[in-house]
C-alpha cells in the first residue's frame, strides 16, 4: 500500500484521507468521481502529473506533510474547488491547479522556510517571486507588493474577479503566460526596466497596457497589437496603430 493507483469513481464518501503507508500517486489516481468532497495527501511524497481530475464535487485538497515539489498542475478541472493547503514542506512551487476557478482559499502551512502566503496570494519566502494568486480571491483591483521582483508562470490564471494589476518599480520580470487570464482589463507596468516575456498570453490581449515609453512594455504591446497608454503624458496608442508599427 505504498502507491495509490487509483480511487473508485463510484465510491461514495464525501471525504478521503490517503493511508499513512502511501508515499506516491499515480496520474489520474482521483478521477471522475461525483461524490468526494475533501481530500486529504496525507504522506505522499511524489506525484506523477495529473492525479486529482474532474472531480466535480471537490472542494478542498490538502497536500499532506510530505510532498517536496509541486511544479506543474496536479488537479485539473475541478469547478468547486474552494481551497488549498501547500504543506511547509513543499522546496518547488509552480503550476497547481488548472481550470479550477473557484479557489478562493490559498495557504501555505506555517513554518515554511520555502515559501508563504498572504492573503490568499502565495509568495516565495522573501516575497520577491509572487507564485500563485487564488482565482476566485475578492476584489477586482491588486497592487503587487513592492518587495516583488518576479510574477511566475502562470501566477494570474483563470481568474474570475480580477480585473486590474499594478507591478511596482521593483518588478523586473513577468514570465510566460503568467497574466493570461480573460479577465484583466488593465496592466500598469510602473518600472520601464521590466521585462516581458514573449508570448501572446504573458498578458491577456484584452488588457490595457499602462506602462512607460520606451521600454519593454511598450516593445511588448507592439508586437502583440495590445492598446498602451503612456504613464507620462497619459496617451493612448491603439491596436491598430501599435501593429502599424511592428510591421513597419
Amino acid at each position: 500500500m505504498r502507491t495509490i493507483y487509483n480511487y473508485p469513481q463510484v465510491k461514495k464518501d464525501s471525504s478521503y484521507l490517503v493511508p499513512d503507508s502511501a508515499t506516491a500517486a499515480r496520474a489520474g489516481c482521483f478521477s471522475r468521481n461525483p461524490y468526494i468532497q475533501s481530500l486529504d495527501l496525507n504522506h505522499i511524497k511524489t506525484m506523477d502529473g495529473e492525479i486529482i481530475c474532474y472531480c466535480t464535487s471537490l472542494e478542498s485538497v490538502d497536500f499532506g506533510d510530505a510532498c517536496e515539489s509541486i511544479n506543474r498542475a496536479v488537479i485539473v478541472y475541478c469547478e468547486k474547488l474552494r481551497e488549498v493547503l501547500i504543506p511547509k514542506t513543499v522546496r518547488e512551487l509552480s503550476e497547481v491547479y488548472t481550470s479550477c476557478p473557484a479557489v478562493s482559499i490559498l495557504t501555505v502551512q506555517e513554518g515554511s522556510p520555502y515559501y508563504c502566503s498572504v492573503d490568499n496570494v502565495v509568495f516565495n519566502q522573501a516575497e520577491t517571486e509572487l507564485v500563485l494568486y487564488a482565482p476566485s480571491r475578492a476584489g477586482r483591483e491588486y497592487t503587487v507588493p513592492d518587495t516583488v521582483t518576479t510574477i511566475c508562470y502562470r501566477a494570474f490564471s483563470f481568474l474570475q474577479y480580477l480585473e486590474e494589476v499594478t507591478l511596482p518599480e521593483r518588478t523586473t520580470m513577468v514570465e510566460y503566460k503568467a497574466m493570461g487570464s480573460v479577465t484583466l482589463k488593465k496592466v500598469t507596468v510602473q518600472n520601464p526596466g521590466c521585462r516581458i516575456m514573449r508570448d501572446a498570453d504573458t498578458i491577456c490581449k484584452n488588457a490595457v497596457i499602462y506602462g512607460h515609453k520606451p521600454s519593454d512594455a511598450y516593445d511588448y504591446a507592439v508586437e502583440f497589437g495590445r492598446t498602451f497608454v503612456d504613464l507620462k503624458t497619459g496617451g493612448s496608442e491603439t491596436n491598430r496603430e501599435l501593429y502599424g508599427v511592428y510591421w513597419k
